[in-house]
């Protein structure tokens, strides 16, 4: 193989001197036997470390070794690793050139993407490289403003051997044809942008064997009102959150219009953080055996006598997950629950099945604690973290 890549594109200068000269001693006084396997199963040994680092760093044990990296079915790297985002991006676009020169074929590309305004697109171009091929495990990390987030391929909509995906700050906005994920079964969506519901909507239901599904979202993405429709998933987390910095202006947030539907009749866990959407509908929730609920209402849900949507919608929440047999509340949902209970004692619907109970809890709305438990007739196990006044 050629030599592609210069001492510093291969880390050489992040190798501790002593590990460095150590190997090259034990590489002159003894021949390991490990060398003389083939480069498939070499390869194969190298796949396992857990970054390309770690890889690379083997190109220094001798010639026989130098290039064999290059072979492995992974690519791992963080930006931080590299002296510069120049050289960074020139790794990645050799290793992938490379890989596709000898028809080799990426099983997993795990990157974390730092990236100022001014640095061209990298990641678009990366993407649609490895979703040509039988990649199974996507997970990639831009860190960057939101701003000047880079566009999915369209390649990747449609790769039908994908069963990972974790994207982190990308753009969804492009028009596409069709959306077909087959083997998809964990797809984690955190702080990306959307053109809008639809195309969210048609990434989940796209994915019929989806299973484990976490959708991290940050103002303003596009997204009006948030539907969850799958009949295989078992594992949701939904977050909705303020964005930070200066990412984008969150004063023309409105929550008018904007809600949350979940239909997921397999669905045995759910961990929710979303109190900026004003409507909260789960349905077909038999399968429901766990919940963490975190935020979910605020003091701009408290129901009065007037507002009976309202206060339908928060009774109905409360129901649907009432046949759980573990559940976890945090200290909003207490503050919460206590102030309601003033405009409507019967918001808590009765928790037969609830075995298992954890709650934070201020100690000014302990109160509130004798009518929760009194809703848990088979509660066999408490657990109580008192915080606050």
């Amino acid at each position: 193989m050629e030599d592609l890549f210069s001492e510093e594109e291969l880390f050489c200068d992040h190798i501790w001197p002593e590990d460095y000269f150590f190997t090259k001693r034990y590489s002159r006084r003894r021949e390991d036997t490990i060398s003389k396997l083939p480069d498939s199963l070499l390869s194969q040994i190298l796949s396992h470390l857990p970054t390309t680092k770690e890889a690379v760093r083997t190109s220094v044990l001798s010639k026989r070794w130098k290039s064999l990296y290059l072979l492995i079915p992974s690519l791992v790297l963080n930006a931080n690793e590299f002296p510069n985002h120049n050289s960074f991006v020139s790794f990645i676009d050799k290793f992938i050139a490379f890989s596709k020169e000898q028809n080799s074929i990426l099983h997993k590309l795990k990157l974390s993407v730092k990236k100022n305004v001014n640095d061209p697109p990298c990641v678009t171009r990366w993407l649609d490289s490895a979703s040509s091929s039988k990649l199974n495990n996507l997970d990639v990390e831009c860190l960057v403003n939101r701003k000047f987030l880079e566009a999915i391929p369209q390649s990747l909509y449609v790769c039908d051997t994908l069963v990972y995906l974790r994207l982190h700050r990308v753009s969804l906005c492009e028009f596409v044809d069709s959306v077909s994920l087959p083997c998809l079964k964990t797809l984690r969506l955190e702080h990306n942008v959307y053109a809008n519901d639809v195309t969210l909507e048609s990434f989940i239901s796209s994915s019929p064997v989806l299973e484990d599904l976490s959708i991290v979202r940050m103002v303003p993405d596009n997204i009006k009102f948030l539907r969850v429709c799958s009949k295989t998933l078992t594992s949701l987390h939904i977050d909705y959150l303020f964005g930070e910095d200066d990412d984008f202006d969150d004063e023309g947030f409105t929550r008018d219009g904007t809600g949350v539907f979940i239909d997921a009749p397999r669905l045995e866990y759910l961990k929710f953080e979303d109190d900026l959407s004003d409507s909260k509908v789960i349905t077909n929730s038999r399968s429901l055996a766990k919940v963490n609920i975190v935020f979910v209402f605020s003091e701009n849900d408290t129901a009065d006598v007037i507002d009976l949507p309202k206060r339908d919608m928060i009774r109905n929440f409360f129901t649907s997950i009432s046949g759980v047999t573990d559940m976890k509340l945090s200290s909003h949902i207490l503050e919460f629950l206590h102030y309601n209970n003033e405009f409507d004692p019967m918001v808590l619907p009765q928790f037969c099945n609830l075995s298992r109970l954890k709650l934070k809890v201020s100690k000014s709305c302990l109160k509130m604690l004798p009518t929760l438990l009194e809703r848990c007739p088979n509660l066999n196990s408490l657990g109580l973290v008192l915080h606050g006044r």
